[in-house]
């Protein structure tokens, strides 16, 4: 079933995995960097852990998992090849998502939220010529907390001046959708098979492959 976004004033979007095919870059990131200081990066059984969170969060679990980086400044190192690899133009939207945004924006206030910095962010609104139609760009600068808690997500419908009942959310990641969940808004996973990924259907409302037809 496809999510009736018009029922709703505010739509809210994660950026990494829902608008453009970046998560991988978190991957490409972590595991460049416990390679350059001779770790194992296949000690990290699933890179999908980190999806969704910032990066001051990926840097507490990796300390959790490596003794040897206690104490060192992974999250502007990280951030900064992330932001490095997001900057290609060959980096692929989500289909249909810059088209949806715009229509979106018509009947609804559109906001991205994204546990990334918001450089990268602004870069993407930027990208897709899109700055007259989003209302608000939050990244990790902006909220103490990283997702799966729900500051973010109350953040952002506070600063819309709209109630967290009247906005939806859309989210790939299940951390993401925990936070939308504890938020208390409506939810929409993206981008991945529903037969495949029982455990964040259980979390959304809504399923989508891409924004094609929306």
């Amino acid at each position: 079933m496809q999510p009736d976004w018009r029922n709703y004033k505010a739509l809210l979007f994660d950026m990494d995995g829902t608008l453009v095919d970046s998560e991988g870059n978190t991957e490409i990131a972590v595991r460049e960097y416990l390679v350059a200081r001779n770790l194992d990066p296949d000690q990290i059984e699933d890179y999908q852990l980190f999806h969704g969170r910032t990066w001051q969060n990926i840097e507490l679990l990796l300390n959790q998992r490596f003794a040897e980086l206690q104490g060192a400044d992974l999250q502007r190192p990280l951030q900064q090849r992330f932001h490095e690899l997001f900057l290609s133009p060959a980096l692929p939207y989500i289909a249909g998502a810059p088209e949806f945004l715009r229509q979106a924006s018509r009947y609804c206030q559109i906001a991205i939220v994204t546990s990334s910095n918001r450089e990268s962010a602004e870069y993407l609104v930027t990208r897709m010529q899109l700055e007259s139609e989003i209302a608000l760009v939050m990244g990790a600068e902006d909220f103490s907390r990283s997702k799966p808690d729900p500051e973010c997500y109350l953040s952002a419908a506070r600063q819309l001046d709209t109630r967290p009942a009247e906005c939806m959310v859309f989210e790939d990641s299940q951390a993401g959708l925990q936070s939308a969940l504890a938020a208390g808004t409506a939810r929409t996973a993206v981008g991945r098979p529903a037969q495949a990924f029982a455990d964040l259907n259980r979390l959304a409302d809504f399923h989508i492959i891409d924004f094609l037809g929306l």
